[in-house]
């Protein structure tokens, strides 16, 4: 059973591990939301210029680690959910995979990139807009 950098523990804390990465990120955005609205009621520009883009950027690697390529952290959820769903040997198998053409991932990535350019921004737009919108209630 071939585990992506397995040290020790089960797929269920992997996949736990992986989304604290995202989590942060999106907690990152909400913060850099509530700092946007404290900034517009303060009457600043440049930080909220600064604060609007921590959401974006954050927001964006956010979305970008939840890629289910190898070595993102969605690798390591999806494994987990093939696990959970179609069993271990099913989940050994997307690793198997995955490692064997891991040194090809950054052109998979990239490929993902730019063939959902249109998608993905506005996927990051509406969640970034989303955040700066919780500044508002400040």
């Amino acid at each position: 059973d071939l585990i992506a950098f397995d040290m020790g523990g089960t797929t269920a804390k992997m996949a736990l591990i992986a989304l604290a990465g995202p989590a942060v990120n999106f907690v990152l955005a909400l913060a850099g939301g509530l700092a946007y609205g404290l900034a517009e009621n303060l009457g600043s520009p440049l930080m909220g210029g600064i604060a609007m883009t921590s959401v974006g950027l954050n927001v964006l690697l956010g979305v970008f680690n939840l890629f289910p390529i190898f070595p993102l952290d969605g690798h390591h959820i999806l494994r987990w959910g093939i696990g959970k769903t179609l069993g271990q040997p099913a989940a050994a198998a997307v690793d198997r995979f995955w490692h064997s053409v891991a040194r090809y991932s950054f052109f998979g990535i990239m490929a993902l990139v730019l063939a959902f350019s249109g998608p993905l921004i506005t996927l990051v737009r509406a969640i970034s807009g989303f955040f700066l919108s919780v500044g508002g209630l400040v």
